[in-house]
């Protein structure tokens, strides 16, 4: 059992004073491919960040303890390692869509070990158990589709400023799953919309990239941020805001909402604040646009039926945006401010 470390307490901001890097730098190495490691409470307990995988380590100097069990967990392993001359028992936690949830997940075990001194497996036991019993209390969408229907709604807002609200409801086709997010008159749009440090998104299908028909498809390119700042809005208050903007058509938007197939979204005050990074980016997903779709495996010759599921990540840093900007999106859009 790990002594307590005084005046340590974990957040999303890591565990100031004791040596866990905040979340941004944990997503900033997994960009940029750097692998780190982090040794906290003199050496007997450590965090590492592995881009390989991608992966997340916490490791507990061996002293006779028992591993975690985490038996059908599919993106946890346990197991005793081997190195720097010592045996140490080790918490993995994988998968590029898992990123920032087992970080949550990490420092929730860290505190334990560190400022409540339990061994590893009782603070994995604990922490997972805490964090199923979270979720079923908080009846929240996972991460990933929070962030990404949050861009959604600002790109409602947007687009009716432009279009008007009804046109704006009716062309919005995310909670129906549709072929893209907004099937406008003329072109189809995309929303992508990251928290990571770089402009680079998950595409979970080969059709997200494809342009249905002769259409023209744009890809709307989102980076948003955690913040306490008076622009930022949970996901429960950015859909009133988006009913606010859509008025007098606002129960067109809610019965969209409808649709969604996940659990409901329910206000609670423990909810992620986000606002805009930056300025959001259109590009025109052209022949070269990166990616991969139906229509190139079809013509490279692969049998595009028997792939069981694609997932990418595409990398838009210093890819050409539109120019100029298309007429259903505002000319004025200017850098959030900072907080």
């Amino acid at each position: 059992m790990h002594p307590a470390i005084p005046g340590s307490a974990v957040t999303s901001a890591g565990m100031p004073g004791s040596g866990v890097p905040e979340l941004d730098v944990v997503l900033q190495h997994l960009h940029l491919g750097s692998s780190a490691l982090f040794s906290l409470a003199e050496g007997r307990v450590t965090f590492d960040v592995d881009p390989a995988d991608p992966s997340l380590g916490v490791r507990v100097v061996d002293e006779g303890g028992r591993l975690p069990d985490v038996a059908g967990y599919d993106h946890l392993g346990a197991q005793r390692v081997w190195t720097g001359g010592q045996t140490w028992l080790q918490l993995r936690i994988s998968g590029v869509t898992v990123v920032e949830d087992g970080y949550r997940l990490a420092c929730a075990v860290l505190e334990r070990v560190l400022v409540g001194g339990e061994p590893l497996a009782e603070a994995v036991q604990t922490s997972l158990q805490r964090l199923q019993e979270l979720l079923a209390r908080q009846r929240g969408l996972p991460l990933q589709r929070e962030i990404g229907l949050w861009g959604e709604l600002h790109a409602l807002q947007r687009l009716a400023t432009v279009i008007g609200a009804q046109q704006a409801v009716q062309a919005w086709q995310g909670p129906g799953y549709g072929e893209h997010d907004f099937t406008l008159t003329d072109a189809d749009v995309e929303v992508k919309t990251t928290a990571s440090e770089g402009r680079v998104h998950h595409i979970a299908t080969l059709t997200q990239l494809q342009p249905v028909e002769q259409r023209p498809l744009w890809l709307l390119s989102l980076r948003i941020t955690r913040s306490n700042g008076t622009d930022a809005r949970t996901l429960h208050e950015q859909i009133e805001h988006t009913a606010s903007v859509l008025a007098p058509h606002d129960e067109d938007f809610r019965r969209c909402l409808k649709k969604l197939r996940e659990q409901p979204i329910v206000a609670d005050p423990w909810s992620t604040r986000w606002r805009l990074r930056d300025t959001p980016a259109l590009f025109a997903v052209g022949e070269d646009f990166p990616g991969l779709t139906n229509r190139r495996l079809h013509a490279a010759g692969f049998d595009v039926a028997r792939l069981d599921g694609v997932e990418q990540r595409i990398n838009l840093e210093g890819w050409p945006t539109a120019a100029p900007v298309p007429a259903f999106w505002p000319h004025n859009d200017t850098p959030p401010a900072k907080d």
